[in-house]
């Protein structure tokens, strides 16, 4: 047996065995951005009769866009009045607002983050990303 005949017999045998765990099938955004939107319409539309037509919809669209992202990647979905739903989005909006470290010296000057961590805002993006690890690691 050559090496492309054992490569491909090896090949053929992992997908048989892979296959049935979703491995190899066509998994596309879709399904999962259609299924997303109809549960928040119905949200939405819940909320409008609640409250007689008046909502606040500045962060309910991060619940959407972080359920397709966290179905795709998990398999799994959150309901969108999860309290760990909301404690990932807050996380996640603590690092983006650290991200742009020091105000853009620390592009320029990177040792900066060395002499001055707290001034740069470094203390604070490495606390938020400790806090997504251990809040990911439970």
């Amino acid at each position: 047996m050559s090496k492309a005949d054992y490569w491909s017999e090896t090949r053929r045998i992992c997908y048989s065995l892979l296959r049935p765990f979703g491995f190899g099938q066509p998994r596309t955004i879709e399904p999962l951005i259609i299924e997303e939107l109809k549960v928040f319409s119905e949200e939405l539309k819940a909320q409008i009769q609640k409250n007689n037509g008046i909502i606040e919809i500045s962060n309910q669209f991060q619940t959407v866009y972080m359920n397709t992202i966290w179905s795709l990647v998990t398999g799994t979905r959150f309901e969108h009045d999860d309290p760990k739903l909301h404690r990932i989005l807050e996380l996640n909006r603590m690092y983006a607002a650290s991200g742009q470290i020091g105000g853009g010296i620390v592009g320029l000057f990177p040792e900066v983050i060395n002499y001055a961590p707290n001034w740069t805002g470094y203390t604070h993006h490495k606390n938020v990303q400790h806090q997504m690890r251990s809040y990911m690691e439970v």
